[in-house]
């Protein structure tokens, strides 16, 4: 997401008969796995700096941003942005509850 970052060399081949969000899907995975497009922040860079910096259309984002958060490695918010999935869990009680425990923990 730095201006470093942006002068990169495009590597996505738009003679290739390989279909252009397959590729960017392959490099997004890459590049987040690298840390590249992420900030300290774990924010994914936005869908208008991956268009610019890849040169593909905004469709073309949204759909490798897309297969990314059905694999588990980033996370859609709206109004927070593109972040990278921790693996930490959220309400970790520190042990697993079936349903009928945790209703009883909850006081019903």
């Amino acid at each position: 997401m730095s201006e470093g970052s942006k002068l990169t060399i495009n590597p996505i081949d738009f003679n290739s008969g390989i279909p252009l969000k397959i590729q960017l899907t392959d490099i997004l995975r890459q590049k987040v796995a690298n840390k590249e497009l992420v900030d300290q922040d774990g924010k994914v860079a936005t869908e208008l700096e991956l268009m610019e910096q890849f040169n593909v259309s905004r469709v073309t984002v949204r759909s490798a941003l897309q297969v990314l958060v059905d694999e588990g490695i980033i996370v859609r918010e709206r109004g927070r942005g593109t972040l990278l999935r921790t693996n930490h869990p959220e309400n970790w009680v520190g042990r697993l509850m079936g349903f009928s425990e945790t209703v009883k923990e909850s006081g019903m």
